[in-house]
């Protein structure tokens, strides 16, 4: 739960929050600028782009972390994501409106409400996410620029230690930090596991637990304790698996 909170807020999602609730307080759209004063418009986007936000994030966190939906491209899941959080956005900002201006919003437009919330809503997580995906440009650039002869860099490998060696072996989320495990031992890496599985393409793996990577060459058997599933591997370690990603792993062992 704390890892799912602070990837709802990370450096890029405040910056777009602060931002867009500047821009609309000076610019006044939706007839705010001639029926608030700067005070009261900062007030009324604040409290719709917080309260909208929180259903926006959480629904767009859910949506790419939990593997929903494996195959359909990311921006469709996005707007997806965006489209049913709209629905509690929409009453959200018509209950605001109804407080700051009230009589201004007939129930019936709730419907044009939620268009234009699932339409904003997209555009800012789509942007969100793909800033967010911008980050790693630099090392793409830098594979793209080596001679075709030479493979190109993994660039999570850049973050372990050289001692480690390359053979990773899994990735468990602890806290803030991930603990990244290869054949020759350990290390801690302050990052999301959600930016060290983009950084680590190029290694055939997969999620086993929303908290967990492993490295499918090193995954032996599949074992349940209890009602609760793991994944053996290869240093006999024991990594656990959730039901949402309980089929792939078992695709993964049944693979030749």
């Amino acid at each position: 739960m704390r890892e799912f909170l602070r990837q709802m807020v990370d450096d890029r999602k405040v910056l777009v929050f602060v931002a867009s609730v500047f821009l609309l307080t000076l610019l006044g759209p939706f007839d705010t600028y001639s029926e608030l004063n700067f005070f009261r418009r900062f007030a009324y986007w604040l409290l719709i782009f917080a309260g909208v936000g929180v259903f926006m994030n959480v629904l767009f966190e859910w949506f790419l972390s939990r593997n929903c939906l494996p195959g359909v491209p990311t921006p469709f899941r996005i707007t997806l994501a965006a489209t049913i959080a709209a629905l509690p956005g929409a009453i959200l900002v018509y209950v605001v409106d109804s407080a700051f201006r009230p009589g201004n919003l007939a129930p019936s437009e709730m419907f044009r409400l939620w268009a234009q919330v699932s339409v904003l809503g997209a555009f800012i997580l789509n942007t969100v996410h793909y800033l967010d995906v911008g980050k790693g440009s630099g090392a793409t650039l830098a594979a793209q620029s080596t001679p075709s002869s030479a493979p190109p860099r993994i660039a999570f490998l850049e973050r372990v230690p050289q001692e480690l060696g390359e053979d990773i072996v899994s990735m468990s989320m602890q806290d803030h930090y991930i603990e990244v495990t290869t054949t020759l031992g350990s290390h801690l890496i302050l990052m999301r596991l959600t930016d060290a599985i983009r950084e680590i393409e190029g290694i055939e793996g997969l999620q086993t637990h929303r908290s967990h990577w492993v490295a499918e060459k090193h995954l032996r058997a599949i074992g349940k304790n209890g009602n609760k599933w793991h994944a053996v591997m290869s240093d006999d370690r024991h990594v656990p698996v959730s039901q949402t990603f309980l089929k792939d792993v078992r695709a993964a062992l049944s693979a030749p």
